[in-house]
């Protein structure tokens, strides 16, 4: 645990120039060891959570406040936060296009947004088409860069940066069954992939541009 609070906390340095409000949201928060991060770095910090239980997990350990619910569903305060989380979150939303407009109103003037999600220009998705590990049920939406770019265009977002990360070889049922030589390889394939921006996560810096009358 304090393993991955500590990633968190690094991740989290990079969000210090934008503290105004002091206020950051991360939607679907999971365990909760981003917000417990957020929490010892004196962020005010608000937690998202489908599940009454996990949020009460993730309660309990981060001691942030929770909004429980679909986030579609959850009235969010209108240019509320500094910053607000998406983590692996986008490709299990029903409206990602919708859900991104609404965050993006609930993020002040010039504060910005963590996004990581599924990237469909990916190479192991290409290695493997109709068999891609991430083709289940559980991810609704795959976007590709173009889409994406589209998506923030609406929603008023700016790319401040993008990095792509990750290679993974063998299907759904076949994934743990990956030999030394087969991982080794897919590490391999995987600093590729990332140097090319061909991984099959994605990650961006989003800054909120308010449309000019």
């Amino acid at each position: 645990m304090d393993t991955k609070v500590a990633h968190w906390r690094k991740h989290l340095d990079r969000y210090e120039p934008y503290r105004q409000t002091n206020r950051l949201l991360e939607v679907a928060s999971g365990q909760g060891f981003l917000l417990k991060a957020a929490v010892e770095a004196g962020w005010q910090a608000t937690g998202n959570d489908i599940s009454p239980r996990v949020a009460e997990r993730a309660r309990e350990l981060s001691d942030a406040p929770f909004l429980v619910g679909p986030i579609e569903s959850i009235e969010l305060e209108h240019a509320a936060y500094d910053i607000v989380v998406l983590n692996n979150v986008l490709e299990h939303l029903e409206s990602p296009r919708t859900v991104l407009q609404q965050l993006t109103a609930a993020l002040r003037p010039a504060g910005v947004m963590y996004l990581q999600t599924l990237s469909g220009q990916s190479l192991s998705m290409w290695a493997q088409r109709g068999n891609w590990y991430y083709f289940h049920p559980a991810h609704l939406y795959v976007p590709n860069l173009y889409s994406m770019q589209q998506y923030f265009q609406h929603a008023h977002l700016k790319p401040m940066s993008m990095t792509t990360h990750g290679y993974r070889s063998g299907s759904t049922d076949k994934l743990y069954q990956r030999s030394w030589t087969r991982r080794r390889t897919d590490k391999i394939l995987a600093n590729f992939a990332s140097a090319t921006r061909l991984g099959h996560r994605v990650e961006y810096l989003l800054q909120h541009v308010p449309a000019t009358t």
